[in-house]
């Protein structure tokens, strides 16, 4: 393989800032008229034909009526930080013959009309569309402004494009560097390297419920740095295109769009949905891995074919159940691994406090003092706000009570919770961010509280989320197995919070955020213990 590249090194090199070295040939292709010749062509200046098209460079929010002619470096869908919820927009990576790139977005409403017709590496003629302000976190390129699809944007798929468009966009970090990377929530992190180890793809997570395959590769200096792949990416990651079985030679790979994480003590980059992998990229910066392993002894470690299928066939089979069929159960006859439970959260529970000081260390409530906060078990006095989340979800056929701590409770809420302690600090009742998990569907995984034992009203804890299946139009109707002053309805919690828009959630899809008097949208039935009758409430 590696005679194979060395011979393709006087090839184009294509990428941000590196062009075609045949590119005044390229430009006279672009000018052709069908049928005619480069010696018959029309003498068109080069500027003439720039005038055609905006550069991204000159975008602006205030510039419109603008035409762009780009390719289509990358594309991806993105479903939520943990990539198990509905669609929410299409992810594009473009760039222009300068080599200037820019994301966009095309969002979900539009995925099936205008994402489906868009494909990696096609070079398209793009009008109408908005460009803003790119989003302050996780940005995939470096530009401070981003394209976003509207109803009306149209692409054009240009035939024959003269090849100066890039092939590859990266910004490059060394591994020394991916430390101090772990805290940056700016831009995610492109690197290269030798490929010198596959793992084989595994289960982990609580009870075995994500795929993950660990990557490792080296860089020019032989230090080491781990890649983690999930999901799809982990189980479909293959070199088999690449190199051949008897082939255990190293490759050169980079990885593009990654976040750099730290795991006891140890800095790791791992996969998003915006991750990308190249094998033996033409790019300058590769030329001297290429050079370093033709007279390298390294051997290239990678998984059986035995162990690529057993371990991926290991994820536990776990049972579905309503939530009438978990009240009803023995609590004795729970699995460890729990069962599976699909539910809309149908109410905030008014009393229970929904966050505590978390040490640091050793993850115990620290109870405050006149001096701060200090963990009575360890003596640390850092701390850190933690979720430790209760509300009722419904199915339709009964309602109840379900409860978690910070890391589950941060993906049902999207935000950690020290961002929400501020706003709660400063206003009365639930955070606007908090009242929104409100008509959010899931398929949870939960178990019993061990005080389900000993009480009627049983509380599930919930193990981990499987599915985020988005908000629903409406919440099931159901008999409600808690006093009626115990809950917050979402009317209840906007009523008792100044109104303003979340930044992670559309409030006009939520009806919430003003009162519609004398309007019955649906009339909710409350079990009277005391009287041993229905009390009806209209206020939904």
């Amino acid at each position: 393989m590696l005679g194979a590249f060395a011979s393709s090194q006087q090839a184009s090199t294509l990428q941000c800032g590196h062009f075609d070295p045949n590119f005044v040939e390229a430009l006279k292709d672009g000018l052709q008229h069908s049928g005619q010749k480069s010696s018959d062509a029309p003498d068109i200046p080069v500027q003439q034909l720039a005038m055609l098209f905006t550069p991204i460079t000159e975008l602006n929010p205030q510039k419109i009526n603008v035409v762009i002619r780009v390719r289509v470096i990358r594309k991806w869908e993105f479903r939520g930080a943990t990539n198990d919820g509905p669609l929410r927009h299409i992810n594009l990576i473009l760039a222009d013959e300068q080599g200037t790139t820019i994301h966009a977005e095309i969002p979900a409403a539009l995925a099936t009309e205008k994402g489906s017709l868009i494909q990696i590496d096609k070079v398209y003629e793009i009008r109408h569309f908005r460009v803003m302000p790119s989003r302050g976190y996780f940005k995939p390129v470096h530009n401070n402004l981003m394209i976003q699809f509207t109803l009306y944007t149209q692409a054009k798929v240009v035939n024959d494009p003269p090849h100066i468009f890039p092939i590859y966009i990266y910004n490059l970090t060394s591994f020394e560097k991916v430390e101090e990377n772990v805290d940056n929530r700016n831009y995610l992190i492109d690197v290269i390297g030798m490929l010198t180890q596959i793992g084989a793809p595994h289960v982990a997570g609580y009870n075995n419920s994500s795929i993950v395959r660990d990557i490792f590769i080296k860089d020019i200096s032989d230090a080491s740095l781990k890649i983690t792949l999930w999901g799809d990416q982990a189980s479909g990651f293959s070199i088999d295109n690449v190199c051949n079985q008897s082939n255990n030679k190293p490759i050169v790979i980079m990885f593009v769009g990654c976040l750099a994480k730290q795991f006891k003590g140890q800095s790791y980059l791992s996969g998003t949905t915006a991750t990308t992998w190249y094998f033996n990229p033409n790019i300058p910066e590769a030329q001297e891995y290429y050079i370093k392993l033709q007279s390298s002894d390294l051997q290239l470690i990678r998984p059986t074919v035995a162990e690529e299928e057993c371990e991926v066939s290991q994820k536990p089979n776990i049972e579905d159940k309503t939530i009438q069929e978990l009240l009803e159960m023995d609590p004795d006859m729970f699995p460890p691994q729990g069962f599976k439970c699909t539910a809309t959260i149908s109410r905030l529970i008014q009393d229970n406090k929904w966050w505590f000081p978390a040490c640091t260390k050793c993850r115990k409530s620290s109870p405050q003092t006149s001096t701060g906060y200090r963990c009575t078990s360890c003596g640390c006095t850092d701390v850190k706000f933690s979720y430790k989340l209760s509300f009722v979800v419904t199915d339709g056929t009964c309602e109840a009570e379900f409860f978690c701590f910070d890391t589950i409770a941060k993906r049902i809420v999207g935000k950690p919770c020290d961002t929400l302690i501020t706003t709660t600090m400063t206003s009365q009742g639930f955070p606007l961010d908090l009242a929104a998990i409100v008509s959010l569907k899931f398929t949870f995984v939960v178990t019993l509280n061990m005080l389900a034992f000993s009480v009627t009203n049983r509380v599930f804890c919930i193990l981990y989320v499987l599915t985020n299946h988005g908000r629903q139009t409406s919440v099931p109707s159901t008999m409600l197995n808690y006093p009626q002053e115990q809950l917050l309805t979402q009317d209840d919690v906007f009523e008792s919070t100044a109104t303003q828009d979340s930044p992670a959630t559309s409030f006009a899809k939520l009806s919430t955020s003003a009162r519609q008097e004398n309007t019955v949208q649906r009339v909710l039935q409350y079990y009277d213990a005391s009287k041993n009758s229905k009390v009806i409430s209209m206020h939904l």
